[in-house]
């Protein structure tokens, strides 16, 4: 029977095909890849909401519902949708009214129910009162007014932090609140370079409220200690103008500022700054956005109609609108489903799609609080055979008079005082007694009968020191 083997080849149709294969996967994949940065350069806007009214800020909330929209109109009106900027209704129903029955607003936050979800500065005649409401703006209450703060001229801003924190900045004094606006304290005095500039920009590190960043229209200055001493912000370069300021809520220390046709950014609270160009750009930073849930994300928007993105931070910028339609106050992002950028100004509100990016997770803590009770419960358990009643055994046998060795060395045992005879006799005693008691090395003398486990502890004090010297130490 021929053995020859017999000799294997791959088909030469298959050879063939297997290149083409792999070039239609690249075909195919090719396109899916690029698709973020694709859609981030050409979204288009498209008009949604509040058509030909000028919108002057946005901000965007999540509820159990969904998502709101906040919008403040030109004149001070307070604006809310629930349907992605679709529709818009009132919500100043419990707050003071002028004019032609629109409220006068000086400063508003929109909050995650902190306990507020909304915060807002009223002028109401002469004087400027703080609202709140819990409801979204169905109901507003007031709060208790700052002492000396009750002068309109003297009211200009709010920032907000986490736990129920807010500041209020007057003309020249800062107020703040540990309680949600229930009691106030008088922090400091503004730096005399932001006192009666207008408009002021104050903003507060959401998980760090220490830390507020203000700006007056040229210059930054900066507080790590709640506004009770400020310092200017010595690594930026002269400011003709400041157009915006945000800071990361999920990262401490990340600062962005906008500048004519530039950003300014400082990862370290404002010690150090990088100036980076937006491409294209022809007019002044107007506002930034910066993702609540990742701080790196962050928008830009000009007074040329342009919007600009980065997802590092800062250090680079690309364009998300192929035109510029209007100048733009105002972004936020549907905080919910997180696929939506809103811009505002002029001619209401508009809308595009957008991919983000999703949080990273950080099981950090709940795998350092694992691995911190699995050694704490290890650690307690072995200590507890260590504290046998092996030392008590053995001090009993001391007691005989017989000179050897071995009762020497368990006398030293017996003194409770001393570490030594602890530290040798108990590890020792713990590995040997239980394998060794039934069978006595050394036979007993008539003198040591009862004292059986004797021979046991001979075994261990052999490698001790000479036994004279322990009685001698023992009393110590």
């Amino acid at each position: 029977m021929d053995q020859t083997p017999v000799a294997t080849s791959t088909p030469h149709w298959y050879r063939q095909r297997v290149p083409q294969l792999a070039l239609a996967v690249l075909f195919f994949l090719l396109p899916l890849a690029v698709l973020p940065f694709v859609w981030a350069q050409s979204a288009a806007r498209e008009p949604v909401g509040l058509r030909g009214q000028a919108v002057q800020r946005l901000e965007s909330t999540a509820t159990g519902a969904g998502s709101v929209l906040y919008a403040q109109l030109a004149g001070g009106l307070l604006v809310r949708s629930r349907d992605g900027g679709a529709s818009f209704e009132r919500i100043d129903a419990g707050l003071p009214h002028v004019g032609l029955g629109w409220t006068s607003l000086i400063d508003w936050l929109a909050l995650q129910g902190d306990p507020w979800n909304l915060v807002a500065l009223v002028e109401q005649g002469n004087a400027v009162q703080v609202y709140a409401s819990v409801d979204n703006g169905d109901t507003w209450q007031p709060l208790t007014q700052p002492a000396g703060a009750a002068d309109a001229s003297r009211l200009r801003a709010l920032a907000g932090g986490a736990g129920g924190w807010l500041a209020i900045a007057g003309q020249q004094t800062l107020w703040t609140s540990q309680d949600a606006g229930q009691t106030w304290i008088v922090a400091a005095r503004l730096p005399p370079e932001l006192v009666g500039k207008q408009p002021l920009l104050l903003r507060a590190e959401w998980r760090n409220p220490s830390r507020l960043v203000a700006s007056s229209g040229a210059g930054v200055w900066l507080s790590d200690d709640g506004g009770a001493t400020w310092s200017i912000a010595d690594g930026l370069p002269p400011l003709a103008e400041v157009g915006a300021l945000a800071l990361a809520s999920d990262r401490d220390g990340l600062i962005y500022i906008g500048g004519r046709e530039l950003v300014f950014v400082s990862d370290d609270d404002g010690v150090t700054w990088q100036a980076v160009e937006l491409p294209g750009s022809t007019g002044m930073v107007r506002t930034l956005l910066v993702d609540p849930r990742v701080g790196e994300t962050v928008m830009a928007a000009d007074s040329a109609g342009q919007v600009y993105r980065s997802d590092d931070a800062g250090r680079h910028w690309t364009r998300t609108t192929s035109e510029g339609r209007q100048s733009i106050a105002a972004l936020a992002i549907d905080v919910r489903s997180r696929d939506r950028l809103f811009s505002a100004g002029d001619d209401g509100i508009w809308a595009q799609g957008i991919l983000l990016q999703q949080p990273t997770p950080t099981p950090t803590a709940t795998a350092t609080a694992t691995s911190t009770a699995t050694p704490t419960a290890t650690s307690t358990d072995t200590p507890s055979p260590t504290m046998t009643a092996t030392p008590s055994a053995t001090p009993t046998m001391t007691s005989t008079p017989t000179d050897t060795a071995t009762p020497t060395r368990t006398a030293t045992a017996t003194s409770p005082p001393t570490a030594t005879p602890t530290v040798t006799v108990t590890p020792t005693s713990t590995a040997t007694f239980p394998g060794e008691t039934p069978a006595p090395t050394a036979p007993p003398s008539a003198g040591q009968t009862p004292s059986a486990p004797t021979p046991t502890d001979a075994a261990t004090s052999a490698p001790t020191t000479a036994p004279t010297e322990a009685p001698t130490t023992s009393p110590r």
